[in-house]
């Protein structure tokens, strides 16, 4: 483990719907009139999944070191775990992080590139890999987890999303034989959100399919991250696309630009970036 003073760049930049492209809205979404760009953090070689723990500490993964790397903003303080490797407890390309609601100390890691999941309990200190003989995951890239402690993954180099309950491995494939390549899966309040290339496909809790949202051409679409009764995807071209149902609003900057992992607390949206940052945005 590895701590280190972080230095936070705060900005003031205030991004307005006048002046953020928005696309035209056919009828009500959960609204957002805009993003105010406020921190930047500059650590990371390619930051990719994150995630925000109730206690507003960030978690974020890192696949060009190879490190997980949980972010104190008032203390001004980064904690890292890894490095390269197979052991438990390293990494190889981790590309997602979330939280457990059910026990927050407990955070679950995608390492992709071990084809595996690990959890580590920061109370502890202690990694474990979870479900080493039942998952049989290849090239996954995103995950979450539901608020009774269930596994979402994205097990993109299987065209698969699965359930998985750790406790009691009890394993399920959601939208059996429609996906093509799953990006990631987000969990919200009352809907599952698979982002499977262009399309979102929105379920029930059970994993029962509402609908399949076209999602707009040109976009190179890499997460998806529920957020109040709909869910924000990001394109790293530039957009932030609001789905409510089939009902959609999209937000184009020059800030949004090579925009990869998202995560949403209370008002704030923080983002992992390909040039290595992560800027955190107030939702207004």
């Amino acid at each position: 483990m590895k701590s280190a003073d972080l230095p936070i760049i705060i900005l003031s930049l205030i991004l307005l719907s006048g002046c953020l492209g928005m696309g035209p809205l056919p009828g009500p979404v959960t609204k957002l009139e805009g993003i105010e760009l406020i921190g930047e953090i500059r650590r990371f070689s390619q930051p990719r999944g994150i995630d925000v723990g109730p206690d507003g500490r960030i978690y974020v993964v890192d696949a060009g070191s190879d490190l997980f790397a949980v972010i104190s903003p008032e203390a001004r303080k980064m904690e890292s775990f890894g490095g390269s490797g197979w052991r438990v407890g390293q990494f190889h390309r981790p590309m997602d992080v979330t939280h457990n609601p059910l026990t927050p100390s407990q955070v679950y890691l995608l390492d992709s590139g071990n084809e595996r999941v690990q959890k580590v309990d920061l109370i502890e200190g202690r990694f474990s890999i979870v479900g080493s003989q039942t998952l049989s995951l290849s090239s996954p890239l995103g995950l979450d987890v539901d608020t009774l402690g269930n596994l979402y993954i994205a097990d993109t180099g299987n065209h698969r999303v699965i359930r998985f309950n750790p406790t009691t491995g009890e394993l399920m494939e959601l939208l059996v034989g429609q996906l093509r390549k799953p990006l990631d899966v987000s969990v919200g309040r009352r809907s599952i959100y698979i982002l499977d290339r262009t399309t979102l496909f929105i379920c029930d809790r059970l994993g029962n399919m509402i609908s399949a949202v076209k999602l707009p051409s040109g976009g190179e679409y890499s997460s998806v991250c529920a957020w109040g009764s709909g869910a924000m995807v990001a394109d790293r071209s530039g957009r932030l696309i609001l789905t409510n149902g089939s009902k959609m609003q999209i937000l184009t900057d020059i800030t949004l630009r090579g925009i990869y992992g998202l995560a949403v607390f209370k008002d704030m949206l923080y983002a992992t970036y390909d040039d290595g940052r992560i800027r955190i945005f107030r939702l207004i």
